[in-house]
């Protein structure tokens, strides 16, 4: 699935991080 989907999966991560990071 999308990066979208892996930013569920590590909430840890800040939404910031997880859309600039690629898939």
């Amino acid at each position: 699935r999308r990066w979208g989907d892996r930013r569920d999966s590590n909430p840890q991560q800040p939404e910031s991080q997880s859309g600039a990071l690629p898939l």
